[in-house]
């Protein structure tokens, strides 16, 4: 490491980029070096950030934040992204593989699919699959056909006026 001045004067766009290294390391996924890159940081960047006094404390707050039990979530959706990310050339040397079975690269295919929401409705991403409802509002003396959930359930209403 070389000493390089630390800025003292409020930087908005330093301060972020130092909370942005405290996560990464926190996180714990990525090397060093890989975050100098993914950040567009020179080594005096870097050695900057770490000797600044307020780093340690970013990532000890960051640390805390991410092994919290109330971001189990984030963590394995987070950890389950890298394995498939670092998976993917296997992924893709199976799927052009003449001995990996056909029904096999559909299975793999459709998995990945999943796993990024290929193919799924926007609306639908997260939510529930299955039942489904469809309202008819009647305007007058015509009726129409319902369709109703699953569980054959139909809801009829009248409007009445109010005396206003």
């Amino acid at each position: 490491m070389t000493n390089v001045p630390i800025p003292f004067s409020p930087d908005p766009a330093f301060d972020r980029k130092m909370r942005l290294v405290a996560k990464e390391l926190a996180v714990d996924i990525m090397e060093p070096q890989t975050i100098i890159d993914k950040f567009s940081m020179t080594i005096e960047d870097w050695d900057a950030v770490v000797q600044h006094p307020q780093f340690r404390e970013m990532v000890v707050e960051e640390k805390e934040r991410w092994h919290n039990s109330l971001n189990t979530k984030e963590r394995v959706e987070v950890k389950t992204w890298q394995i498939i990310e670092d998976a993917l050339l296997k992924f893709q040397e199976y799927l052009h593989s003449p001995t990996f079975s056909d029904t096999a690269k559909v299975q793999l295919l459709q998995a990945l699919q999943k796993q990024v929401g290929v193919g799924q409705r926007d609306g639908n991403i997260g939510g529930p699959v299955g039942e489904r409802f469809q309202i008819t509002i009647n305007m007058g003396g015509e009726k129409s056909e319902h369709d109703v959930t699953s569980g054959g359930k139909l809801i009829e209403g009248t409007a009445q006026e109010t005396g206003q």
